[in-house]
């Protein structure tokens, strides 16, 4: 567990990422094509996450030769692109040009950042080649090309969103595969980047999702003043230009934040930083995450501020609840920051706004999809686990012994505070417990 403090529950699946080796052996390849097509790439299996496409590049003979490898042996990993489907040659247009094959981009910003440019290490291996470089999309929304910018390429970038034949494409291989490992080589794509870019002088810096225009973190605020209060300068990525975000980590010495998208922005810190994540949710093993922190040697504090009592998923987008739990104590404990965490908590508004944030986003039928297994079941036991304080039942068990339901109605009946519990009431009927709530009443004044 070298460079890292552990504060999760789970530690031993954490420990299995951490002790990986994500250094792939060897050096990156390049490869050439001749005659080759450029497919944009389509959609195949809807496997209820983000999909698996076809497209790439593929040889004159329609052959697939590169796409978006995700993870090694596992073609059906989810947003990969791993082979080519078939088109009338006769009806493709033909370009009598060498080009480059860049990668495939994707709306989302997190993957374009990590996965978007990787194989972009062969352009600046060779900067006499001038040759213009082809990217695909993985969605009509486009993409951030401002990365693409900042190394001086915009004039060279071409998007393709039809069937091309070039008369020959050089592949360089991916030198990131974001589930599996990397290449020295990918690094000096994040170099190059931030290379004329001068350093903010905030040695200590908190990216916060607080100001996001849809809140998915609710009570982040908390965390947020408790680190402005160490001293870390707060900043709220979205609000800053893209060179500006990378000159605010290039110059620190210290990051907090959340796990996902705004903790792979450390790419552009220094190497051998101290790095505090914040877990969304007790099962965020994030390994694109592990590569970047081990591939830059920084020392990583992983705490697991989570208390998500209604289920949740972080890869699809969902809502979180943050608290001050025992893996949180615990780290103010061993850091003796005690005096830097005396913050009021309104847990009852806090709570509140959280059934609220839960309620409206899985009532949409794009978001149920991916917690329609969870039942009540889930909920009775992170209530017993995070409120009740007790340990969670097999379901036979709690079906067998009705306890933790009896122990939910007292929750209820224990609030004395009549507005707060018709607000609650009436959130429990929008998301369809309320009934529940009424059979176990009255069975137990029978």
């Amino acid at each position: 567990m070298k460079n890292y403090n552990l504060y999760v529950e789970k530690k031993e699946k954490f420990q299995k990422e951490i002790e990986k080796n994500y250094l792939m052996p060897g050096k990156c390849t390049v490869e050439e094509v001749e005659n080759g097509f450029i497919l944009p790439p389509k959609k195949i299996i809807d496997n209820n996450k983000n999909g698996i496409y076809a497209g790439g590049v593929a040889d004159s003979k329609g052959e697939f030769v590169a796409g978006l490898i995700r993870k090694y042996n596992d073609k059906n990993f989810n947003i990969s692109c791993y082979r080519s489907y078939k088109v009338d040659a006769k009806k493709v247009k033909y370009v009598d040009e060498e080009v480059i094959f860049g990668g495939i981009l994707n709306s989302m910003f997190g993957h374009t950042l990590i996965e978007g440019f990787t194989r972009l290490w062969y352009v600046l291996k060779n900067k006499d080649d001038q040759r213009k470089i082809v990217f695909l999309k993985i969605n009509s929304k486009g993409s951030d090309f401002g990365f693409l910018k900042l190394l001086g390429l915009e004039d060279r970038i071409i998007i393709v969103e039809e069937p091309i034949r070039y008369r020959k494409i050089i592949v360089p291989c991916e030198s990131f595969y974001a589930y599996t490992g990397y290449y020295k080589e990918w690094l000096d794509i994040y170099k190059a980047i931030a290379e004329n870019i001068p350093a903010k002088n905030y040695d200590k810096v908190y990216l916060t999702r607080t100001k996001l225009a849809k809140k998915d973190c609710i009570n982040e605020e908390y965390f947020e003043t408790f680190y402005k209060n160490l001293g870390y300068e707060i900043i709220a990525p979205e609000q800053h230009p893209l060179e500006e975000q990378i000159a605010i980590l290039k110059g620190a010495k210290e990051v907090a934040t959340t796990v996902g998208t705004v903790s792979h922005m450390v790419l552009f810190c220094q190497d051998n930083i101290k790095l505090t994540i914040l877990n969304r949710t007790v099962e965020d093993v994030i390994t694109p995450q592990f590569i970047i922190e081990q591939s830059k040697n920084i020392q990583v504090n992983l705490i697991d501020i989570s208390m998500n009592i209604f289920p949740t998923t972080h890869r699809y987008g969902g809502i979180f609840l943050f608290m001050p739990n025992d893996n949180w104590e615990k780290y103010i404990t061993d850091n003796h920051y005690e005096k830097y965490n005396n913050i009021p908590l309104e847990k009852e508004k806090i709570f509140y706004e959280y059934m609220l944030a839960w309620g409206r986003l899985y009532y949409l039928k794009d978001k149920y999809k991916h917690i329609y297994k969870k039942d009540l079941y889930d909920i009775l036991n992170n209530i017993n686990k995070y409120l009740l304080k007790e340990q969670p039942r097999s379901r036979k068990k709690l079906y067998k012994e009705d306890v933790s339901k009896e122990q939910l109605l007292k929750l209820y009946n224990k609030n004395k505070t009549i507005k707060i519990k018709q607000r609650i009431k009436n959130v429990m009927i929008k998301l369809h417990m309320w009934d529940f709530y009424q059979k176990i009443k009255k069975r137990k004044e029978r």
